[in-house]
């Protein structure tokens, strides 16, 4: 408190002046119209300068709550929209899925293999060999989890391909897989292992099979970008252009087979044997 004294000691002439500055400003605004109107205008427009700031700043601090949210629904619905198709014998749904979602906290592009981190791990549910994916396209697939954190790897990983098919067909002609092999150009990848016979063109849509059951049925890979013959061999080299934008993934969703387990358990059990 004594401090206090002596600084107001210090400073009386100072504090005294802005004292009666502040009394004379009161005085002309109080007793002339122009500057009252004035004063009161500028005010206005100060104080709802603030408020339109503070307001801004508290939407934005709550917009990552919004986005969870949504996320969360996006989720339920993608669930629910799943059991429907399972049960429609023309939708190419093999499985019943549920979908995590997960948030993005490290991502990279441009090396040969690439890997994603998602927030979420084995205490949400997320096991090694579980697919990702997100609204536009397919992600990758679960490598490794620890509790709360996942890695996946990047469908821009030259070591992991996806089961596809082109959209509409019904046969084995339309399998294929999907792989990406350019390092330099992370928006593009290729179809292997497709029929010579198959009829495809420039702007058909690529879809996963479903058959893995690490993805759902019919869900978006890419689009035919180009389609040219090597001159070697008479193949098909078919680039497709990725609907999933590796640059900017910030919330994905981690797929769930309900079944899957048990599809795996069958295949190792089938693979031994044919052993």
């Amino acid at each position: 408190m004594n401090q206090f004294f002596r600084i107001l000691l210090r400073y009386r002439i100072f504090i005294t002046f802005l004292a009666l500055e502040v009394v004379c400003a009161a005085l002309i605004v109080e007793n002339n119209r122009y500057q009252s109107a004035a004063f009161f205008t500028n005010a206005h427009h100060f104080f709802a300068r603030i408020y339109s700031i503070n307001s801004s700043a508290t939407q934005f601090i709550a917009l990552g709550n919004e986005n969870q949210k949504l996320q969360q629904e996006n989720a339920y619905l993608k669930t629910l929209i799943n059991s429907i198709q399972v049960n429609d014998p023309n939708s190419g749904i093999l499985m019943s899925q549920n979908f995590i979602p997960a948030k993005v906290i490290d991502n990279s592009v441009m090396q040969a293999n690439n890997y994603i981190i998602i927030d979420k791990g084995t205490d949400d549910g997320i096991r090694p060999g579980m697919g990702v994916v997100t609204n536009g396209g397919i992600v990758g697939k679960v490598k490794s989890c620890s509790r709360h954190f996942s890695t996946v790897y990047s469908l821009l990983n030259t070591a992991f391909s996806v089961s596809a098919k082109i959209k509409g067909t019904t046969t084995n002609s339309g399998l294929c897989t999907a792989k990406w092999i350019d390092p330099a150009d992370p928006t593009t990848a290729h179809l292997i292992d497709i029929s010579q016979h198959t009829i495809l063109k420039e702007k058909d849509t690529i879809t996963t099979s479903g058959y893995s059951g690490v993805f759902p049925g019919n869900y978006m890979i890419g689009v035919v970008r180009k389609i040219s013959i090597d001159e070697a061999d008479g193949k098909k080299d078919i680039a497709i252009k990725l609907t999933t934008n590796f640059s900017n993934l910030s919330y994905v969703y981690v797929v769930n087979g309900k079944n899957r387990e048990e599809l795996d358990s069958l295949k190792t059990k089938l693979n031994e044997t044919s052993k």
